[in-house]
């Protein structure tokens, strides 16, 4: 995982009543392949309703979909997405890299795979 920092000076989604813990309902810092829409990891960004601007952290797990598999060397972007009935508002995207671990290599494919495997032990 790694720790970010982000600042905010605009609306940051609360949801309440049953859509309290809902995956599709708030504000989230997303992990993705560069213009790929499908989510490699998120965080929720806390609904704390006395933050309205300034810096805030928060830990960003880079698990690639599974505890067992994490991002590897390449591009990536972060995107601030807010969430509501149904949409997905991306608000803004940055960019950045991993320089290490590589990528698992598939030789069946003779390519590299998008994560690297965690090994147990």
């Amino acid at each position: 995982c790694v720790q970010l920092a982000f600042t905010s000076t605009t609306y940051i989604v609360k949801c309440g009543g049953n859509l309290l813990n809902d995956p599709n309902c708030g504000s989230f810092l997303e992990v993705h392949l560069p213009g790929n829409p499908d989510i490699i990891t998120e965080v929720r960004i806390p609904p704390d309703t006395t933050f309205t601007s300034g810096y805030r952290t928060t830990i960003m797990p880079l698990n690639y979909k599974t505890a067992n598999r994490t991002v590897c060397l390449g591009g990536y972007e972060i995107w601030w997405v807010q969430r509501a009935r149904g949409r997905k508002i991306v608000e803004s995207v940055k960019p950045f890299s991993i320089s290490e671990p590589m990528c698992d290599w598939d030789p069946d494919a003779e390519e590299y795979k998008p994560f690297f495997t965690i090994q147990n032990g």
